[in-house]
């Protein structure tokens, strides 16, 4: 989500709950013109008052960082789904088996390659 959509709390103008409550229209035209205010109470942000337009912004972001989870999940399962398919070959028991009996033990030496 770009930085622009969503600005720090400290970046943002910031108005008291007394501000807001006895100038709201001026509160309502610095949020037109600057996207959102911070409201605090006791110098302590308890709230954003932001436009719909932002609003609908960061709603449309998020539902597509959702979507996009949402395809990754889905390829992952895919996969998982896929792999786990493999194992239903035939003679894949006999060679679990036979890689769980070796308990780290080869049957045939290691040959190192002509570069070793």
């Amino acid at each position: 989500m770009p930085a622009d959509i969503i600005p720090s709390l400290k970046t943002l103008p910031q108005r008291s709950a007394t501000q807001v409550k006895n100038r709201w229209a001026d509160v309502v035209r610095e949020v037109r013109k600057l996207g959102s205010v911070a409201i605090t109470q006791h110098n302590q942000v308890e709230m954003v008052v932001m436009s719909a337009e932002s609003y609908q912004k960061i709603s449309a972001h998020a539902e597509e960082a959702r979507a996009r989870g949402e395809a990754g999940l889905a390829t992952l399962s895919d996969d998982f789904d896929r792999r786990l398919a493999s194992f239903n070959t035939d003679g894949i028991r006999d060679r679990v088996e036979n890689v769980m009996s070796a308990r780290g033990r080869i049957k045939r030496p290691a040959k190192a390659g002509a570069t070793y």
